[in-house]
């Protein structure tokens, strides 16, 4: 298992914290699964995304007291992952046709939420 792997399923602070209502409502994972497969007919799809090096760089701060790993194999071990998930055969990761892309690379955790929050709004979700 790679570094990112073994860190990667301990709980998130953040999103344990994560009780907006417009939220529970929407799909808001950067996993495409949820919009193309799982709910196919959710009123509002966001796709969340940001880019390998600011993600990495996100988890990095998450586990760094926890683990040994390096910045440098939190981003292979995500690009790897991200290269499988985008190219295997059975429901490959990919943005859903009518979700909304929204890059999070240069927001902060509360910048996001806002964003998700406007566009329930705006799709009175």
């Amino acid at each position: 298992r790679g570094a990112h792997d073994r860190a990667r399923h301990r709980p998130h602070p953040q999103r344990l914290n994560f009780k907006t209502n417009a939220i529970e409502k929407i799909i808001a994972r950067a996993s495409a699964l949820n919009g193309t497969v799982v709910l196919p007919d959710a009123q509002l799809k966001i796709f969340l995304t940001a880019t390998p090096e600011e993600r990495a760089r996100r988890r990095y701060e998450q586990i760094k007291d926890k683990s040994d790993v390096t910045y440098e194999e939190v981003l292979k071990d995500l690009n790897q992952r991200d290269y499988q998930d985008t190219h295997r055969e059975i429901a490959p990761l990919k943005q859903a046709d009518d979700a909304v892309l929204l890059d999070t690379t240069n927001m902060s955790f509360d910048e996001v939420v806002k964003a998700i929050e406007d566009l329930a709004k705006e799709r009175q979700v």
